[in-house]
């Protein structure tokens, strides 16, 4: 099934009927230790998990993130490095971080880290990004 566009927007439940989640998984560990070894990495080498770029700041969720993922016509969820679902592990492996979606079917890729990495920060390019992909998938 094709998606519908109406006004350059895709309207929810046309891209892929059976998705169910769109998945982003960042290049870091949940646990306090590993939040640890990202902050140090992060402010000492300059070394970011660009998913986390897009989405967080400092004190947390970016506000504009918040906005710009209720445009996806799927909850978006997230695991770390370390959380991640087996079914998820399993397509994303290392190459991390990435953006997956899971289907009645199964796991996808949607973004892999350079195309997370071209929207360069911005909540709104990614978002952008993963509706293109999605609707490339589906056609």
């Amino acid at each position: 099934m094709r998606a519908t566009q109406q006004g350059g927007r895709i309207v929810k439940g046309t891209v892929w009927p059976n998705l169910v989640e769109v998945i982003g998984v960042y290049d870091a560990s949940s646990s306090v230790l590993g939040e640890l070894v990202y902050w140090l990495k992060a402010r000492v080498f300059g070394d970011h998990c660009v998913l986390c770029r897009v989405t967080h700041t400092e004190k947390g969720p970016r506000d504009e993130w918040v906005t710009c993922q209720q445009r996806l016509p799927a909850p978006f969820v997230t695991y770390h490095r370390n959380d991640q679902p087996d079914d998820v592990r399993a397509l994303g492996g290392t190459n991390l971080p990435t953006i997956l979606a899971r289907t009645s079917e199964g796991v996808r890729e949607v973004l892999d880290r350079d195309a997370i990495e071209e929207c360069a920060g911005s909540p709104s390019a990614l978002a952008d990004a993963i509706m293109v992909r999605l609707v490339q998938l589906t056609s």
